[in-house]
Order: C-alpha cells, then sequence, then structure tokens
C-alpha cells in the first residue's frame, strides 16, 4: 500500500493515528519522518493527530517523555491537535483512552471546520 493511499484514507477521516513501538528506539528517528511527512501533505493540514506511544508493557520501552521528545512531538505545527498516549496493544491497556481523546478531537475539528 502506497503511503498515498494511506493518506487518502486518513484524510477520509478527517485525522490521523500514529503507532510507534516504544521499544524500539533505533526507529524513533524513522518514524519522527514519517510523522513529520504525513502532517507535512496539504491534505492532513489541521487534522488532529494522535501518537499511540506502544509497548509499554515491556521492560525495554521508552518512557513517554523520551518518544515525545525522540519524535519531536513539541514540533508539531500549532494547527493541529495533538495527544500522545503510553499504550499496550497485546494487553488492551491504553487504547480506549486514545480513541476516546482522538475521537473528541475530531468532533471539535470539524466544528471548527464549519462555516
Amino acid at each position: 500500500m502506497s503511503s498515498t493511499y494511506i493518506v487518502e484514507i486518513l484524510f477520509l477521516f478527517l485525522g490521523l493515528i500514529f503507532v510507534v513501538d516504544s521499544a524500539d528506539p533505533s526507529r524513533f528517528k524513522e518514524a519522527k519522518d514519517e510523522l513529520f511527512g504525513i502532517l507535512a501533505s496539504t491534505e492532513m493540514s489541521r487534522v488532529p493527530v494522535l501518537i499511540l506511544a506502544n509497548k509499554q508493557d515491556i521492560e525495554c520501552a521508552q518512557a513517554l517523555e523520551t518518544v515525545s521528545n525522540e519524535l519531536q512531538l513539541f514540533s508539531i505545527p500549532e494547527q493541529h491537535k495533538w495527544k500522545v498516549q503510553p499504550c499496550s496493544a497485546t494487553k488492551n491497556e491504553g487504547i480506549v483512552e486514545g480513541l476516546q481523546a482522538f475521537s473528541r478531537m475530531v468532533k471539535d475539528h470539524k466544528k471548527e471546520k464549519k462555516p
């Protein structure tokens, strides 16, 4: 699946959910580059962003602050509302909370777009 196709799918949902492997710091730069590349596209302008910091249940997982700093999340352009959510997909921890926050951000985004 091409990244263009993915961006088009995400645009239909008016937001971006980005999952990062918190236990693999060797790929943080790649993840950061992908995230900011997606956000730079005109189709993704202003959409809310949920970053799921996955594998927080694993001992070698990086702390949320480390993940945020390495991905330079505080450099996400101001027009994007965003949240980073610690989670464990295998233990189903943090997923619901993240999706609830994402849902609120999408609803707010839709309200802001209305004339």
